[in-house]
């Protein structure tokens, strides 16, 4: 779902309005500066992205309803990944030297730290008071989930193998797994890839 949402453009984020099903109406230049924005997400009139506008990835906003920009974190490093569900907005962020899951809620105008393990967190995506984010602490890559309204975090899957890219919806969490990935043959001389 979420890749479906996201729509890569290398010098602006534009939107696609939709009416009467698929029929397309228009096309509208959402942000369109002279540096990379990637990786939209969109939540009723609010889309996010990655802007690297000032030398460095950082999140901004524009709601369609007031036509207005915001940027909701500049920190001097990397913020990557946006996803916003209502009024919170989730992203991977650099400025500890790795990646840790911030949030920040549009209702109070309050940046909050969701995961600062001292290992990689990435990915992250929101569904209602749901956090959930790959994460490297078990020197893989696992799956993990915060609750914003009881403040519990929660390990969903913690396989020996790599589980990547969740998302949720409802009360459904998904993420890529390679427990039981097949291993390729190189057909040359049957060597495992």
């Amino acid at each position: 779902m979420k890749n479906f949402q996201r729509i890569v453009i290398a010098f602006g984020i534009c939107l696609l309005l939709i009416m009467n099903g698929f029929a397309l109406a228009a096309e509208v230049p959402i942000c369109t500066q002279t540096a990379y924005q990637r990786y939209p997400d969109i939540y009723g009139d609010k889309i996010v992205w990655e802007d690297m506008r000032s030398g460095n990835y950082d999140i901004y906003l524009y709601n369609l309803s007031t036509s207005t920009e915001t940027a909701v974190c500049t920190q001097t490093t990397n913020q990557e990944n946006p996803a916003i569900y209502g009024d919170k907005i989730v992203w991977q962020d650099l400025r500890s030297g790795n990646s840790d899951i911030y949030m920040y809620d549009l209702t109070t105008s309050t940046e909050t730290p969701i995961c600062t393990q001292s290992s990689s967190q990435t990915n992250p995506a929101i569904y209602g008071n749901i956090v959930v984010w790959q994460d490297a602490r078990n020197g893989n890559n696992d799956i993990y989930m915060y609750n914003l309204s009881t403040s519990t975090e929660t390990a969903v899957c913690t396989n020996s193998a790599d589980q990547t890219s969740p998302d949720i919806y409802g009360d459904n969490i998904v993420w890529q797994d390679a427990r039981n990935v097949i291993p390729l043959l190189n057909p040359n001389n049957n060597d495992i890839l």
